[in-house]
C-alpha cells in the first residue's frame, strides 16, 4: 500500500425510525460537505426493514452523486448490522444452492443493500456520543412532526420512499 492516495472524505448518515399506527417511519440526515440533507418516508411496520430502506435511499443518493466518500451510518442500535450480515450470508449460501425461508418480505432488496454496503466499505455504528444522540433525536422530532402534520404521509396506504438529491460538490474545494 502506498501512502500517496488521500483518505476519502467522511460522510455521516444518521437514520432514526419512529413507529406509530403500525407504520415504521424513518428519517435520514446526510451530512454532505457542509449541507444537512434531510429526507423521510415510511415502510411497513418493522423498524429494521424501515432502517434498511432508509440506508438504501441514502446509499442510492451517494452512489448517484458520483463522489467517492467513506460513509459512516449511525443508528440507535446495532441490530441492522446483524440483519445485513445475515442477508450477505444467505446470498452466498444461495449461490451454493442452499436455500432457507425468507427472513423478510423483501429478501432480494436486503441482500442488494447488504452487498452494496459491504462493497462500499460502509461503517455502521450505534449512536454512542451525545452529539450523535442529539442528531438522531432531532431527526426523530422531524419525522414525528411530518407524521402529525402531513396528512398524505400519515394516511398513505403504500410506502413512501424519498428520492434524495445531494447538492453538487465543487471539485478541488478543501474540506
Amino acid at each position: 500500500m502506498s501512502g500517496s492516495h488521500t483518505a476519502l472524505p467522511v460522510v455521516r448518515v444518521y437514520i432514526s425510525v419512529f413507529k406509530r399506527n403500525s407504520k415504521a417511519c424513518y428519517g435520514i440526515c446526510i451530512k454532505w460537505f457542509g449541507h444537512d440533507v434531510f429526507a423521510s418516508g415510511w415502510f411497513g411496520d418493522q423498524r429494521v426493514n424501515a432502517q434498511m430502506i432508509a440506508l438504501d435511499c441514502a446509499l442510492s443518493a451517494i452512489e448517484l452523486s458520483g463522489v467517492d466518500v467513506q460513509v459512516h451510518a449511525i443508528f440507535r442500535s446495532e441490530y441492522i448490522l446483524q440483519r445485513l450480515s445475515m442477508a450477505t450470508t444467505r446470498k452466498i449460501a444461495e449461490q451454493h444452492g442452499i436455500t432457507s425461508r425468507p427472513m423478510v418480505e423483501d429478501k432480494e432488496r436486503w441482500q442488494d443493500v447488504a452487498i452494496r454496503a459491504q462493497e462500499a466499505g460502509i461503517k455502521i455504528n450505534m449512536a454512542l456520543s451525545k452529539e450523535d444522540q442529539a442528531e438522531l433525536n432531532a431527526i426523530h422530532r422531524k419525522v414525528e412532526d411530518r407524521f402529525y402534520t402531513d396528512r398524505e404521509f400519515r394516511y398513505s396506504l403504500s410506502p413512501l420512499e424519498p428520492t434524495i438529491e445531494l447538492p453538487d460538490v465543487q471539485s478541488g474545494s478543501g474540506q
